[in-house]
């Protein structure tokens, strides 16, 4: 994993503890996702998957909230921007 990888995974990461999203890597043959289970949302992502599809999954998932109140780096925001359009 690259050092720019690794930052953004980081960083989305810290997102999702902000919303209070619970983020599980477990061993899975599922494709992964945002699901919600008993009112409360999770992101569940094969641990075994590459940095670019665990960033690809976080992106695509956190692109569902809005985060106008969160604070992040603006490369992250834009980031997470691109993914809604």
């Amino acid at each position: 994993m690259s050092a720019s990888e690794k930052k953004i995974l980081t960083e989305l990461e810290k997102i999702c503890e902000k919303l209070n999203i619970k983020l599980r890597y477990e061993k899975t043959k599922a494709k992964g996702g945002l699901c919600l289970f008993e009112k409360k949302y999770h992101i569940i992502i094969d641990k075994n998957a590459s940095s670019h599809y665990k960033i690809k999954i976080l992106l695509e998932s956190l692109s569902q909230f809005d985060l106008s109140n969160i604070h992040m780096p603006p490369r992250i925001r834009e980031l997470i921007e691109n993914e809604k359009n």
